[in-house]
């Protein structure tokens, strides 16, 4: 190539800035030839011997790279962000005239890869002009370029949207970052997560080794690697240097995990164990304690959206909430975190590699800020329905924590409160069985522990009681009540505590009979609570004495007791299941007294309440059920049926097949066979008899053999048969 001195000196003297292809470029493009194939800027990473595309992954890239806006393809480590974009770059070769890949990690060497742009816009480097003003005047040339309008550039593993925002083009052509980094303002984002676990088992399986291997093999080590690309070729890389069968690696990965990860080595990217040492070494000290707490919980979401850093137990990892959000935000610079506004998520993988790197006492700190954690999302009750999302949703945490905490031998008191007080979140959603052995597991995680707890032991106690008493056992239910009185007593516990044991031991006495014992002690409890700031747990002490007196036929002690938690209550939220209640007791006031018509408005007013709440609850069920048998009385059979079979499915939802489902049951099977009656259908009649006998069978199994509700259900058993079947009985009633 002919060329002035001047110019030909420049060119010699620099050849880092004048590569042979531009060179070669320039000279066809003089000679009016085109050039075979787009010059590439700067060597790229060679493609993964194992890189397979996922269409889905790549059409989504090239959607948003059809845009104006630049892109960040966004992922935790290993998630594949380079291999898609160099996936993309070698497939659209023909459609750009130049492409260039800028490697961003260190400062200096992207100044470096991007100078070399210069040439490409006619743009010399000044003498002694520092290269960062150069790297300026070239950004502002393609920019203001029609001709760079196809170049591609490509910014790999971008620390941070600062960190590259000197060079980054706002327009003038398509712009890749690939990078661990969450933030980026001005991108369109793609997100990289793990794969599919088909596409993971899809990866494997495309391996020599696991040709006509076991597909769970392949499912074993695709979970153990997180679905995430790297550390499935790091397993294929392990099986390839050692020549072991992937039954093999699969065992040594389940057993030694963090330790395989820090193996097998690609050929483009550091180890998987590496690749998080170097991103957690660049946290701050909030941050990494954060991280290795979040790394002691399981792997389920964590829900946020319930944490009160000021509740966190003794060693809290925050001062404040805005540290625990500053924490987040810098984990959130090297995607070691998932985050929504509710929902903090951190992948297993990451949680092995940081807890596997861990020294004892770090270890033992971790431990103890994972504690705190948990006890700032704990929920100050959780056996009412609106505590049930974040009892459900920390429940998996403390199941994780409880282990390592007994291996350590200490806090053997907090996990086992924690579990009593989650376990009957798992009741309310119908889980009685589950509920009763996660009582029994924090009874004997107590016992069993060095630090004796008299109030504790009377709280697991009450709750174990309930369980037992779900299972049909009252007697035992009021023993182990009795001797959680006695404990709390003994411990010097609250007079809010004493007065909800009281009221659970009033119920279970109630049950099997004992009526005025069991109301003295729901009077005890009410005395206690009155001057408590808990409207709701005094409300249900009087409702507990109201239905009381209800049974006893004192109906105007019942309906006084009734009328007083209404006004109790007033219109707040935390009462509404009171308030239902006592909306239940005077409807059947108004039955009783035979104004039906009245006792619907109740049952209206008490439908309209339970609905206040989006989720199905036992109250709404309740709610349908009354008004349903009041529908029944005023003939109204249909609209009776369908509030009827709506209460069943909610109570069966709520509660699973108790004696309230029993009930409702008994109560839709008579409504059914008046309605077959009424309508001459034999097969409504017939499923309402179906109905009655499964009720009484449900009734038999869930209460004492001398309970009323079990006699009462065996008549209307036989009357209903007698309405099919044209026999004779006595008329007892139509309804449980």
């Amino acid at each position: 190539m002919l060329m002035c001195r001047k110019h030909h000196r420049l060119i010699d003297a620099q050849p880092e800035l004048y590569p042979v292809d531009l060179l070669v470029r320039w000279k066809e493009s003089h000679e009016g030839r085109r050039t075979a194939s787009p010059p590439l800027v700067n060597p790229h990473p060679p493609t993964s011997s194992h890189y397979a595309r996922l269409v889905e992954r790549f059409e989504l890239l090239a959607s948003a790279a059809s845009g104006s806006e630049p892109i960040a393809i966004v992922g935790i480590t290993g998630s594949g962000k380079t291999q898609l974009a160099l996936d993309f770059y070698s497939a659209v070769a023909d459609e750009f005239a130049i492409r260039a890949w800028i490697r961003t990690t260190e400062d200096e060497t992207a100044l470096v890869d991007f100078s070399r742009l210069g040439p490409y816009l006619g743009l010399d480097q000044h003498a002694a002009e520092p290269l960062a003003d150069y790297c300026d005047r070239i950004r502002a040339g393609i920019e203001a370029s029609q001709s760079s309008s196809n170049w591609l550039i490509v910014f790999d593993d971008a620390p941070s949207a600062h960190a590259v925002d000197r060079l980054v083009p706002r327009w003038g052509a398509v712009v890749l970052v690939t990078t661990q980094a969450e933030s980026w303002p001005t991108f369109r984002k793609v997100n990289v997560g793990p794969l599919s676990r088909d596409d993971s088992i899809a990866l494997l399986r495309s391996h020599a080794s696991f040709d006509g291997e076991d597909h769970e093999v392949a499912d074993k080590i695709a979970d153990l690697a997180g679905d995430l690309p790297l550390c499935l070729v790091q397993a294929m890389g392990f099986i390839d240097s050692t020549g072991t069968s992937p039954e093999i690696a699969a065992q040594l990965f389940d057993r030694q995990q963090a330790e395989l990860l820090a193996r097998g080595e690609p050929s483009d990217h550091v180890a998987m164990c590496a690749a998080i040492d170097r991103s957690t070494s660049q946290l701050s000290i909030q941050s990494l304690r954060l991280l290795r707490a979040l790394a002691g919980l399981a792997s389920a979401p964590l829900p946020i959206r319930f944490l009160d850093v000021n509740r966190g137990g003794p060693g809290g990892v925050f001062l404040s909430r805005l540290d625990f959000e500053d924490a987040v935000g810098d984990l959130r610079r090297f995607s070691l975190v998932e985050r929504s506004p509710d929902q903090l998520s951190v992948h297993g993988l990451v949680q092995v590699i940081v807890r596997d790197a861990l020294e004892p006492d770090e270890s033992a700190l971790a431990l103890q800020d994972s504690w705190a954690i948990l006890f700032a999302m704990l929920p100050a009750r959780v056996d009412r329905p609106e505590h049930l999302e974040a009892a459900l949703d920390v429940l998996p945490h403390a199941l994780h924590l409880v282990e390592p905490i007994e291996r350590a031998g200490v806090g053997s008191a907090a996990a086992a409160m924690v579990l009593n007080r989650l376990a009957p979140a798992l009741g309310l959603q119908g889980d009685r069985l589950t509920e009763r052995a996660l009582h029994e597991r924090a009874l004997s995680i107590l016992t069993a522990g060095t630090e004796p707890d008299e109030c504790l032991m009377g709280s697991i106690l009450t709750n174990l009681a309930n369980c037992v008493a779900s299972d049909g056992d009252h007697l035992q239910a009021v023993e182990m009540t009795r001797r959680a009185l006695e404990q709390k007593f003994a411990g010097g516990d609250t007079d809010w505590s004493i007065a909800l044991t009281m009221g659970s031991l009033g119920n279970h006495l109630r049950t099997m009979g004992e009526l005025q014992e069991a109301l003295q002690l729901h009077e005890q409890a009410a005395d206690l609570l009155e001057s408590l700031d808990d409207k709701r747990a005094f409300a249900d002490a009087l409702m507990d004495q109201a239905d009381i007196h209800a049974t006893l036929e004192d109906m105007e002690e019942a309906e006084r007791l009734a009328n007083q938690v209404l006004a109790v209550g007033g219109d707040t939220p935390e009462t509404r299941v009171e308030r239902g209640r006592a909306l239940g007791l005077l409807c059947w006031r108004c039955e009783a007294e035979g104004d039906p018509v009245g006792a619907l408005g109740y049952a209206d007013e008490g439908v309209s309440l339970a609905l206040q709440v989006d989720a199905p609850s036992s109250q709404l069920a309740r709610a349908l059920g009354t008004r349903g048998r009041v529908e029944f009385q005023l003939g109204d059979l249909a609209r009776a049926v369908a509030d009827l079979r709506a209460a069943c499915d909610t109570f069966l939802l709520c509660e699973g097949p108790g004696d309230n489902h029993a009930r409702a049951t008994g109560t839709l099977g008579s409504a059914l066979t008046a309605l077959g009656e009424a309508s001459g259908d034999r097969s409504v009649s017939a499923e309402g008899l179906q109905l009655l006998r499964q009720s009484l069978s449900q009734l038999v199994a869930c209460l004492p053999a001398d309970h009323p509700t079990i006699d009462t259900a065996r008549i209307m058993l036989a009357q209903a048969e007698a309405k099919v079947w044209g026999w004779r009985v006595p008329n007892p009633g139509h309804a449980l």
